[in-house]
């Protein structure tokens, strides 16, 4: 399997995301806070490999370590998430909003994938979700100043969250040993409330630290330390793999395909699972 490799000294990346087309490679590095980015130069010579030329850093804003770092699927946005703050910014690097959530601590932020929603898990066990307004040309107006929804059932600070491809769910794991999967398609501005439709608990009684729902909502797979598990959108459980990693697992995502996973873990390794079929 052909790799290239990015050199950044002494700094290591603790989170990063590509645009939707490929084309730049977003690198949020510690222990300095940095945002970078870096974009594929095609143009190399017969038998090396492609070069990786950095394009842009961004005016350093955070103070305290980058816990995450995620891109909207329109390529507008960046969002990133510290202790202390949430910043949205535009990619080429000025900050449109800062997001307060009047939280001690910060543990992950997301961006929906229509680039609407913005959520917010911190050390409570409550989800913020806050609304990226605009123009009726489309343009960026502002974010609100509070919040439109909260996702609420967890009992234990919220560790990973992701929306659904259609932007109206989205699947949260938390302390408490649960994931959860909430539909966010309400009428909020009546004051109709987000519905929770699934809670799993953990058979093994540990916290799920990552999780991801497929593309087409109907599966949702979670880790565990180094466990995987797969469960249907439904929350029935379809595979239990254990040590899928020697190590924590640190990042999970899903394939267009729906039918694989991707999984990276602090022993060293990127390693591809096959989901497997979903009972109706």
């Amino acid at each position: 399997m052909k790799h290239s490799r990015i050199s950044t000294e002494y700094e290591y990346p603790v989170d990063l995301d590509w645009t939707s087309d490929g084309k730049l490679l977003f690198v949020g590095l510690e222990p300095q806070h940095r945002i970078i980015c870096y974009q594929i130069d095609n143009k190399k010579a017969e038998g090396q490999d492609k070069n990786w030329k950095l394009v842009k850093e961004f005016t350093k804003k955070h103070q305290t370590s980058i816990n995450s770092l995620v891109l909207s699927r329109d390529n507008k946005w960046l969002v990133t998430c510290t202790d202390a703050d949430v910043l949205l910014w535009n990619l080429k690097g000025d900050i449109v909003a800062q997001i307060d959530t009047k939280q001690m601590k910060n543990n992950c932020a997301v961006i929906s994938r229509n680039s609407r929603f913005l959520a917010v898990g911190t050390f409570t066990s409550d989800i913020k979700i806050w609304e990226i307004l605009y123009d009726k040309g489309g343009a960026y107006s502002s974010v609100n100043k509070t919040h439109v929804m909260s996702l609420r059932g967890h009992k234990g600070g919220i560790l990973d969250l992701q929306f659904s491809n259609d932007s109206t769910k989205v699947v949260t794991t938390s302390n408490d040993c649960t994931w959860k999967l909430f539909d966010i398609n309400k009428q909020y501005k009546k004051s109709e409330d987000p519905e929770c439709l699934v809670t799993v608990s953990n058979p093994n009684k540990k916290p799920f630290q990552k999780i991801a729902i497929s593309p087409d909502a109907k599966a949702v797979v979670a880790s565990s330390e180094g466990d995987l598990f797969f469960y249907s959108a439904k929350g029935q459980l379809l595979k239990e793999i254990k040590s899928a990693h020697i190590g924590t697992i640190t990042h999970v995502e899903w394939f267009q395909s729906n039918d694989r996973v991707v999984t990276s873990g602090n022993d060293a390794s990127c390693r591809i699972f096959k989901c497997p079929p979903i009972n109706n």
